[in-house]
């Protein structure tokens, strides 16, 4: 009996250890199965990690790819901008959405803001690029009493605009794109002169002796003249297939010369005969700017802060009315001054026709001639240096300026994950 009580009780200690044993067994396949599963999930995060740092750098640089692209699109055309909503930028597979929008409020436009957001699904990034335009003023000059339309490059050469049976040019104006448009002041029309040389008759209805023009660039480019002896504004707004003409409300006029529109849409007219610079605004609402007294003003400029300028004929000097009102002769001892236009690099050009020369004056307030031999009238063979070649009653100056694009700085403000 002590035997087989005995043997029950080995019995029963084997099966216990046993059952430890399988617990034990147990446990280790548990802790096996979760090392196992926590090295696949570090190892599943790690190459989710390096996935997402690979996104990253591609992601780096199709923003820089979609920024290079837009600094090649605006150095070709520094006018091009996108829509509201922006455009589409495909790189590497990955689209990106890419807006150009003016990030300074300068009639020249010299700073760009180009905004590149990720892929859809993913956390906005934007990168700002500031594209910084240098601007080199290429100048056209009506040289009246010859005939002809001249034009000084950048090299400081004067030549002449292929445009013949011209009479008596009194305005010239030169679009973003680089097109030419001349008050044919004796022909009573206004011809136009493509980048390629080809030349239109602008059909505007009846002209009478055209003096003044004013391209203003946009998505459409608008151009106002001033048709002198009619006493009114017109303007033509250029459309794809067909150009809308029609006349500005201004008042009375009396042979308005000049006009010039500014950064804030405002229109001024040199009211010449008036003696007086007449502001028309957006709202189509006319006062008269207060310039003190003047005489005969002939043309009438506005830079982009805002400052205008006066050519005050029969006073032989060209004044400033700044942003404030203030009012300075910034030069005079001119002879019978006509045409004045400001550059983009802020240079200011003045038609000295009495004197048959164009003067410049920077925006230092120095003095210079730019093209002609002051007090010495006549015409010369193209090629010469403009301050070598001669002029006779330039009337009216444009500026085209063109403008090369910089990188001025990078900033990332945010970044992809």
């Amino acid at each position: 009996m002590d035997i087989t009580l005995n043997m029950t009780k080995a019995e029963t200690y084997r099966k216990k250890e046993k059952g430890y044993v399988l617990v034990v067994v147990i446990f280790i396949m548990l802790l096996l199965m979760t090392t196992v599963v926590a090295l696949n999930r570090r190892a599943g995060l790690q190459a989710k990690i390096a996935a997402n740092q690979i996104r990253s750098v591609q992601t780096q640089f199709g923003q820089l790819a979609a920024i290079e692209n837009a600094a090649w699109q605006l150095q070709r055309n520094p006018q091009w901008r996108t829509n509201v909503s922006g455009e589409d930028y495909e790189f590497d597979g990955i689209v990106y959405n890419r807006k150009i929008f003016d990030s300074t409020r300068t009639c020249s436009q010299d700073v760009i803001m180009v905004s590149i957001t990720g892929p859809a699904g993913k956390q906005p990034a934007t990168a700002g690029l500031r594209i910084r335009f240098v601007h080199e003023d290429t100048l056209y000059i009506a040289d009246t009493e010859n005939d002809k339309i001249k034009k000084v490059d950048r090299t400081g050469r004067i030549r002449t605009v292929p445009t013949p049976n011209l009479d008596k040019p009194r305005g010239v104006a030169v679009s973003a794109a680089g097109n030419i448009f001349i008050s044919d002041t004796k022909n009573n029309r206004i011809i136009m002169v493509d980048t390629s040389g080809n030349q239109w008759v602008l059909g505007v209805g009846y002209l009478d002796e055209p003096h003044g023009l004013f391209v203003r660039n946009g998505s459409k480019t608008k151009l106002f003249i001033a048709d002198t002896d009619n006493n009114r504004i017109r303007t033509v707004l250029f459309l794809d297939y067909y150009a809308y003409i029609w006349t500005i409300s201004a008042g009375f006029l009396r042979e308005p010369n000049g006009i010039a529109v500014g950064c804030r849409g405002n229109l001024y007219i040199a009211d010449t005969k008036n003696h007086r610079i007449k502001v028309v605004d957006k709202a189509g609402n006319i006062s008269i700017l207060d310039t003190g007294s003047l005489d005969t003003p002939c043309d009438v400029a506005v830079d982009e802060r805002g400052n205008v300028y006066v050519s005050d004929k029969e006073r032989d000097r060209v004044i400033k009315v700044d942003d404030k009102g203030a009012i300075t002769t910034i030069v005079d001892s001119l002879d019978d001054p006509r045409g004045v236009v400001v550059g983009a690099s802020g240079n200011i050009y003045i038609a000295d026709s009495d004197d048959h020369c164009v003067r410049m004056v920077d925006p230092e307030g120095v003095v210079s001639t730019v093209a002609g031999q002051c007090g010495d009238d006549g015409d010369t063979e193209d090629g010469l240096l403009a301050i070598n070649a001669k002029l006779h009653r330039p009337y009216a100056v444009a500026v085209y300026s063109q403008a090369t694009s910089t990188v001025a700085g990078l900033e990332w403000v945010s970044e992809f994950y």
